[in-house]
């Protein structure tokens, strides 16, 4: 019996109902090995074949509103339409959890006063 470093049921909890933050299909438990050629389990993205975590889906649905209504483009040196959208969409999902991060701190700090 093969032993992982990180198991196929841990990996899974540390995305569940995540999607890709590049292409939006759900994130999944993807069979690797870590540097030391160790048989483990990434969360990833088979689509795109991208190892993150992922985001929720209001995150991603945000993240496609600002690219779709509002045309914010994020710069890259990419030069496929395919990853240039996926790398945009990674940067403003990032930026869709950092104001939805500090919206909470605020919303925190708002309660003690």
């Amino acid at each position: 019996m093969t032993e992982y470093r990180i198991t196929k049921e841990t990996c899974e909890k540390g995305h569940e109902g995540r999607v890709c933050s590049r292409c939006g299909k759900p994130i999944q438990a993807l069979e690797t090995v870590d540097n030391a050629r160790n048989p483990t389990y990434w969360s990833g993205c088979q689509e795109c074949g991208y190892f993150d975590n992922g985001v929720t889906p209001r995150v991603y649905d945000i993240a496609g509103i600002l690219y779709g209504h509002y045309r914010l483009r994020p710069h890259t040196s990419a030069t496929s339409e395919d990853i240039i959208k996926g790398e945009q969409m990674h940067e403003l999902c990032r930026m869709v959890q950092c104001v939805e991060g500090a919206s909470d701190i605020h919303t925190e700090r708002m309660k003690e006063e």
